[in-house]
């Protein structure tokens, strides 16, 4: 039984952007859920990337007021963990968000990852399962 859906920027921005090519596939992931986990860095990327492509920061904190998305997170608490997934995914790119993320996903087994970022795809938890992340489907 799937106990926490966690939420990265990436399909929250695909849903709150008009153009962006995986808005379809966020938006039938906020249909099925009625509450997301996140961290407070997938909230400043998604910030930043609203802010970029010149929409309103605000349309991401609206959700967070709402409660539809939650914060539910502690750098400070998982430092250690989320250190250690910075380093030992360091050539691949990995940012603090995703770090934030692979800290969640091992405090809880029973959750699922709701991401378009593919690094999840290679990423293995400590006791080397898979990461459990949900990812559109790759166009042909």
């Amino acid at each position: 039984m799937i106990k926490r859906i966690l939420l990265d920027a990436g399909p929250w921005f695909a849903f709150l952007s008009q153009r962006d090519q995986h808005r379809e596939w966020a938006t039938a992931q906020f249909e099925q859920y009625t509450q997301f986990t996140t961290c407070e860095p997938v909230v400043t990327e998604v910030c930043h990337r609203l802010a970029y492509h010149r929409q309103s920061p605000d349309l991401a904190l609206q959700a967070l007021d709402e409660g539809a998305i939650v914060i539910d997170f502690s750098i400070s608490r998982s430092l250690a963990s989320v250190r250690s997934w910075l380093i030992k995914y360091a050539d691949r790119g990995i940012d603090l968000a995703d770090a934030c993320l692979l800290a969640m996903v091992q405090d809880e087994p029973r959750c699922k990852l709701i991401t378009t970022d593919r690094i999840f795809e290679v990423v293995r938890m400590r006791d080397r399962r898979v990461v459990p992340a949900v990812l559109p489907t790759r166009a042909g």
